[in-house]
């Protein structure tokens, strides 16, 4: 009986050991800051996540879709951490009073001449951070939030001379307000091959298209994988009441995890940010 108790309690401190170390492995801490600009908001909100140590690290704005902050800008947070990485979850709906968007008629929108204020305020509280390095600041957004973090990349006449996005990761966007545009930054979109909200095709479309002088749009397709793919939490379900404008009924969609398509989207995230968010060396 001693020695299972023995062994019961060496399982027990492994275990808490475990969940210790997971827990220090990161910084949580809940921000506030200004958009960019004239806006409809004085002051918008996020979660910050930073490694521990003195920095400076790379950061990545995290941009949520159309139905708000969820699970899954949480785990790519703690997912960037992993790399070394500060990342800040924005949260453009809250500060506004909204929850979701999806029911595009009838219901509320977020333009995103807006979300694009938010999402540069975050780049210029981030670049004021000691723990930052703001030439290495790059976005990350799904669905509306990729839509989003397309219309980051794209230049326009208010912009800060510094300091800029250096790389944009745009999972399952809708591409079709941006064709034919240039980029500021290089631009990987993560997309499946099954999406009927956005479909691969209109992306596709956007980086044959892409004008002399823009930066670089790269493009992983994973098969069989549809819209939210990377969200644990979304079960399968067809959405019959949100705005599509790729059906001819102009609503509906299919929504499901895909645990293929998000573990190698992790990879793609990984092999992307270690390309351009990399620490510059140090001549001897």
């Amino acid at each position: 009986m001693r020695s299972l108790l023995h062994f019961l309690t060496g399982v027990f401190l492994a275990l808490v050991a475990v969940v210790s170390a997971h827990t220090q492995e990161l910084k949580r801490e809940a921000v506030h800051f200004a958009p960019l600009g004239k806006s409809d908001i004085g002051t918008t909100v996020g979660q910050l996540y930073l490694p521990y140590g003195p920095g400076p690290f790379a950061a990545v704005v995290v941009l949520h879709g159309c139905g708000g902050v969820r699970e899954n800008s949480y785990r790519w947070a703690e997912e960037l951490v992993r790399l070394g990485i500060a990342a800040l979850v924005a949260d453009h709906f809250s500060p506004r009073g909204i929850d979701r968007i999806c029911e595009r008629y009838g219901g509320k929108i977020v333009e995103q001449r807006e979300r694009r204020r938010d999402t540069y305020g975050a780049l210029m509280y981030l670049s004021q951070r000691p723990e930052i390095d703001s030439g290495r600041i790059a976005v990350m957004g799904f669905s509306n939030g990729g839509l989003a973090t397309i219309n980051a990349l794209v230049p326009g006449l208010n912009d800060p001379v510094s300091p800029r996005f250096v790389a944009g990761i745009a999972l399952y966007p809708d591409c079709t307000g941006y064709i034919r545009l240039k980029l500021s930054a290089p631009l990987m979109i993560l997309i499946g091959e099954k999406d009927d909200w956005t479909p691969v095709s209109v992306c596709q479309r956007m980086i044959d298209e892409l004008p002399s002088g823009s930066a670089a749009v790269s493009m992983e397709v994973f098969p069989g994988a549809s819209h939210s793919f990377d969200d644990e939490t979304q079960r399968y379900i067809y959405l019959s009441a949100v705005f599509n404008p790729h059906k001819r009924s102009q609503y509906g969609a299919i929504v499901s995890y895909d645990r293929g398509a998000h573990r190698a989207s992790i990879e793609q995230v990984r092999q992307f940010v270690q390309q351009h968010l990399a620490a510059p060396r140090v001549a001897n």
